[in-house]
């Protein structure tokens, strides 16, 4: 494929232009940046365009709003020295820029520091730059470190050697210059890029929502596209239409088991079923294989057993049940925090997961086993403890008691990460990270500081960790997310959105759904759904619902999939509802989005729908499988695994086109 500069003049009343000219990075920390680095900012005009809301830290907010008068006053050796005490004495902390927006300091002073004749930051570039995250690369380039055609023709550089996922993230970075007029230069580039990018890889509806707002902003423009030169509008809707005529295996399949076609799944049998002990349909069950072993959490401890037969893997005696790591001591009154039940991770042949109890406690007087941990086991060893480490070990804040892991780990560039509790009167929210091969605790950083929700009262947590371009978002009381450098443990950003009291409201338990695509972040809040700018925080729209779904499936060619109360497919540009199935009582299962098919049980069903059109292609009812109702499915090569709510059952299955 072979791109062409184009060199045209973007239309002075372009919608395109427009919109990109009002879309300031950093949800307006950057209003006040101009290209003429001499020019004047003037502190009134920032402020106006920055409302600062209740301080999270005073000192810090004074030092800012002093160094934006100094530089309007052109005192810049002033400016500098408030800057670099920023950076110093505050680093970490995040100062209120805008309402339900934090931005952390020494990304502002970045910012600041851009403004003056001379940068007090003399770093040089640093090597290999183009492996670096999209998080790195974008905070580089807001520097000025790297010009957005250099990221243009990098990702036309992947683009040729077949890598599209990096590709596309360089073309969305160079659209975010900080400059307008170098951002409009290139915005049609890369528009033409994406829409081609989308063609290739068959999503063909994401594509043509792109060609229509190519079609709106640049009707006139030419240029060259795959060899041939005209019309770009008219020769990208001869490639989409041309493209999407051909045969299914000359495009890009992105998932390996759900290609971009639509299937089917036919049940063979039932292979096995082994009960399971939990309170709560909130908790996932499914378990995790690990060659032919299955990995079972639930209250009364982690079990192996045999994939294929259900049976103990490594058996003591004809009497085991496959226990590797036993809690057995369900708490029995219903004011105490019930004992965790998640999947843990699986990596390098070690099982890490998070045991004990999964909530805040009265009786302090817990067992060893008891105590919020996380535990590793050595699965070559047929689950041998390999260490353990309590909440209340960590350094961090050790005048805190009865903390908890308040969420499944996971594993990022080489080191554990789980999410953390403090009970009241500290209320603190964290983030650990621990070395892998003994728990011993790297840095620990705490994201409540600047948190707008009230302290948590749950007995029991089930907080969710997605790791992102370097990064850590962790969704908090459907109401804001936070965005942690997953390197150093420096908060980026907390966004959140407006809390509703007209909206019906459920347990902050109930939402915790988060995923990543596209450059966007979306989040199941108490209102309904969010999205958010996956660099800056910024919130992109808030859709409000009656009833908030549940999970958050994923992404399918523009759309996002939800799912309980309602199946719905939200488009993820506007948060637009494109389609729903409403089921009369439908109980909160979740269900899977594998390629264009989503499995979903009902109540008293498992339906197969086609993520784009929502035409129900399947319907198996639970009573001809094991009459029981399904919560949760999980596919597996030729085996669906079913969680039934007090057991999990195995089906073998056929997948036909």
């Amino acid at each position: 494929m072979e791109f062409v500069p184009v060199t045209n003049k973007i239309p002075e009343n372009s919608v395109f232009r427009r919109i990109h000219c009002q879309a300031i990075l950093l949800c307006g920390a950057t209003l006040f940046l101009t290209p003429d680095i001499g020019r004047k900012v003037h502190s009134q005009e920032a402020r106006n365009q920055l409302p600062l809301v209740t301080q999270s830290n005073s000192q810090a907010e004074r030092l800012y709003r002093g160094v934006l008068t100094d530089i309007e006053s052109a005192d810049f050796d002033r400016a500098a020295a408030g800057i670099a005490k920023l950076r110093t004495e505050h680093s970490g902390v995040l100062v209120p820029v805008e309402a339900q927006h934090h931005i952390e300091v020494t990304l502002l002073a970045d910012i600041l520091s851009s403004r003056l004749p001379e940068r007090i930051d003399q770093h040089p570039d640093p090597p290999e730059w183009t492996s670096r995250t999209g998080h790195a690369l974008w905070r580089q380039q807001l520097l000025g470190r790297i010009a957005p055609e250099k990221l243009l023709s990098t990702g036309d550089r992947f683009w040729r050697e077949g890598e599209i996922t990096r590709a596309k993230l360089f073309w969305r970075l160079s659209q975010s210059a900080v400059h307008t007029e170098i951002r409009t230069q290139t915005s049609s580039e890369v528009l033409k890029r994406q829409i081609v990018a989308a063609i290739f890889e068959g999503r063909f509806r994401q594509a043509q929502i792109k060609l229509d707002q190519f079609k709106i902003s640049f009707p006139e423009i030419t240029g060259r596209i795959a060899g041939e030169e005209g019309n770009l509008v008219e020769i990208l809707e001869q490639l989409t239409e041309t493209l999407q005529e051909s045969e299914s295996d000359s495009l890009v399949e992105s998932n390996s088991i759900f290609p971009s076609e639509t299937g089917r799944i036919d049940f063979v049998r039932r292979m096995w079923s082994v009960g399971a002990s939990r309170r709560s349909i909130k908790s996932n069950l499914i378990p995790q294989l690990w060659n032919e072993i299955v990995l079972l959490q639930d209250e009364n401890g982690v079990r192996a057993l045999n994939s294929k037969t259900g049976n103990s893997a490594w058996p003591v005696d004809e009497q085991d049940e496959g226990f590797i790591f036993e809690t057995r001591a369900a708490p029995t009154r219903s004011d105490q925090a019930r004992l965790a039940v998640g999947r843990g991770v699986i990596h390098d042949d070690m099982w890490y997961g998070r045991t004990g109890v999964a909530g805040f406690t009265e009786n302090q007087g817990l067992k060893s086993v008891e105590q919020s941990r996380v535990t590793t086991l050595n699965l070559l060893a047929e689950g041998r403890l390999e260490w353990t480490v309590t909440a209340d070990s960590l350094t961090t804040h050790r005048d805190d008691t009865g903390r908890v892991f308040s969420g499944d780990p996971i594993i990022a560039q080489g080191r554990l990460y789980v999410p953390l509790r403090s009970p009241a009167p500290s209320n603190r929210l964290q983030i650990a990270c621990m070395d892998l091969s003994d728990g011993s605790e790297i840095w620990t950083t705490d994201v409540s500081a600047s948190l707008n929700t009230a302290p948590s009262d749950e007995v029991s947590f089930h907080d969710q960790l997605v790791f992102a371009e370097g990064c850590f978002f962790w969704s908090i009381h459907g109401q804001e997310v936070c965005c942690v450098d997953a390197t150093s443990g420096n908060v980026n950003w907390i966004s959140g959105v407006e809390f509703h009291l007209n909206l019906k409201q459920t347990s902050s338990e109930d939402h915790h759904g988060l995923i990543v695509s596209e450059g966007r972040v979306f989040a199941t809040t108490i209102n309904g759904i969010a999205s958010f700018d996956l660099y800056t925080g910024e919130l992109l729209w808030e859709q409000n619902l009656q009833e908030p779904p549940h999970s958050l499936l994923g992404v399918n060619d523009g759309l996002l999939i939800t799912s309980s109360p309602h199946l719905q497919a939200m488009d993820v540009q506007t948060g637009r509802i494109s389609w729903q199935h409403q089921v009369e009582d439908s109980r909160k299962s979740r269900g899977k989005l594998l390629g264009h098919s989503v499995i979903w049980p009902t109540n008293d069903e498992l339906w197969t729908v086609d993520s784009q059109t929502s035409r129900i292609l399947q319907r198996d009812f639970f009573s001809n499988l094991t009459g029981q109702p399904m919560y949760d499915i999980q596919i597996h090569n030729a085996i669906l695994i079913a969680d039934e709510g007090d057991q999990i059952t195995f089906y073998r299955i056929n997948r036909s086109h």
